[in-house]
């Protein structure tokens, strides 16, 4: 923390009203110290010392010997806690900008007479104003707000990059199975688009890491297994039966996630260490989609989207805006995002 002249505090005052929780004693041969007070006797201080930020010390210090306590600013403090609230991550849903709002708006609330405020209103003011966009329907990528006219009108791109961001965090922080439930979304719709197409290297790397991971995990399930059996053997009858139950549970979630996915088509399901049927599952379909190849025309259907979208905006004749809309279905575009296009398009009188 930085000093201040004006932070300084006489002595005296601080032996009649009582030192803060956190403070800085400044010693008469010059050594300071951010500690806290654990106990004060007439002509002593105890102190928890603040050696590194992992690191505390008791300390006995006479008061003889304090020069000066500087009260610690505590709402530095807390203001130091609220700055990692912006800039905000994208994506970032409207219940996480609600709750940082909040945080803010306690802050400013307890320390109306800190310099600090008007920072913070600044901070609020940017908080609600990406809210506003957020919640008239617009999204926040790539580091900028998107309004909701513009999201409308590049609809089936934005949401394809949505997908594309999701996967590369998935496949940063190791989770593999989201990444690749991600990649294979995108194949499935929206498979003529950059977000797609940009993914390809990245997917051969997952696609070898889950191999990587998989192949290890069956080579040693016989050794792994039979560790497990030594290992309850070797346990008290509770903890051996605690741990047989917590597997059993784990197992029977597992087995209940894969109905779950196998109802919906998903192929990437999840797996555990000591399910064999799972890791065998999964090896075969990292098999069978490193051996697929996705047939691709080279065309740019969140290109075509956005153009139909304009000319339905400039268009007004209903034979125009048929046959325009119609051309969406040539680029493999889902129906929902058709309907949307269909939706634009009668409201300037277009039939279907």
């Amino acid at each position: 923390m930085k000093l201040r002249l004006s932070t300084l505090v006489p002595l005296a005052g601080l032996l009649m009203s009582g030192a803060s929780s956190a403070d800085t004693f400044v010693l008469k041969n010059g050594e300071r110290l951010d500690a806290k007070i654990l106990k004060e006797t007439d002509d002593s201080y105890v102190l928890d010392v603040k050696v590194t930020k992992s690191i505390r010390d008791e300390k006995t210090v006479a008061k003889a010997d304090v020069a000066e306590i500087i009260p610690e600013k505590t709402d530095e403090v807390a203001f130091e806690a609220l700055k990692g609230l912006l800039p905000t991550p994208d994506l970032l849903p409207a219940d996480e900008y609600t709750r940082r709002i909040t945080l803010i708006g306690k802050f400013t609330k307890e320390n109306p007479k800190s310099p600090l405020v008007a920072d913070a209103e600044k901070m609020l003011a940017t908080l609600k104003e990406e809210l506003a966009a957020i919640s008239a329907g617009g999204v926040k990528l790539d580091g900028k707000i998107i309004s909701a006219g513009d999201y409308a009108s590049d609809a089936y791109d934005i949401d394809a990059r949505m997908i594309e961001k999701r996967v590369r965090e998935a496949a940063a922080r190791g989770d593999l199975v989201s990444a690749m439930r991600g990649i294979e979304r995108l194949q499935k719709e929206y498979k003529l688009t950059g977000a797609r197409r940009g993914l390809l290297p990245l997917k051969a790397q997952i696609l070898r890491a889950y191999k990587a991971q998989i192949d290890e995990l069956l080579s040693t399930f016989d050794a792994r297994t039979e560790e497990r059996r030594v290992g309850l053997g070797q346990m008290s009858g509770d903890a051996r039966a605690n741990a047989e139950r917590a597997l059993a549970e784990e197992l029977a979630a597992l087995k209940a996630s894969a109905g779950t996915d196998k109802d919906s088509k998903q192929r990437w399901a999840g797996t555990h260490p000591l399910d064999k049927d799972s890791l065998e599952e999964a090896q075969e379909t990292i098999e069978d989609e490193m051996d697929d190849t996705i047939e691709d025309n080279g065309k740019d259907a969140g290109k075509v989207y956005r153009n139909i979208h304009r000319i339905i905006g400039e268009q007004s004749d209903r034979e125009i805006l048929e046959e325009t809309v119609a051309k969406a279905e040539e680029y493999e575009i889902p129906e929902r995002y058709i309907d949307k296009l269909k939706e634009a398009a009668k409201a300037k009188g277009a039939q279907f």
